[in-house]
């Protein structure tokens, strides 16, 4: 079995009413060559032929949801890392997702509201804002 390719397609199911008219379809806009597996589905073969990236499921309809997709990153390797070393899950989202997410609220909430406390500082001082809000004209 070959290595993925980062973030490539690694693969890719559509839900089909037709199977045989949706196999036609495929093939002539995409060009895409099929493991045929009777009407239980096809498999989008690899290009070269070497495996299938993908299939057709005519067992499940097309749906505003879209094809099942799967896909390949690189960040998927350095999370099963980080976990295998030790590291438990809760760990990585604490790690990654709550500290980071806490510091920025932090952040937002001191400088964000001194700037907008300055801001309205400046615009009493230069006689545009009065007291309520209204505008002078």
């Amino acid at each position: 079995m070959s290595v993925p390719m980062h973030h490539s397609r690694s693969y890719i199911e559509f839900g089909v009413t037709d199977l045989a008219a949706a196999r036609v379809f495929y093939k002539s806009a995409f060009g895409w060559e099929f493991n045929d597996y009777g009407s239980v589905c096809s498999g989008i073969r690899a290009p070269g032929g070497n495996g299938e990236v993908g299939g057709l499921n005519p067992g499940s309809a097309p749906s505003d949801e879209g094809p099942i997709v799967l896909l390949f990153t690189a960040f998927v390797g350095t999370f099963i890392a980080r976990i295998s070393r030790g590291r438990t899950i809760r760990g990585v989202v604490v790690g990654v997702v709550l500290v980071p997410s806490l510091v920025s609220v932090v952040w937002f909430s001191v400088f964000g509201d001194l700037d907008a406390a300055g801001t309205m500082n400046d615009a009493k001082a230069a006689g545009k804002v009065r007291m309520g809000g209204a505008r002078n004209t």
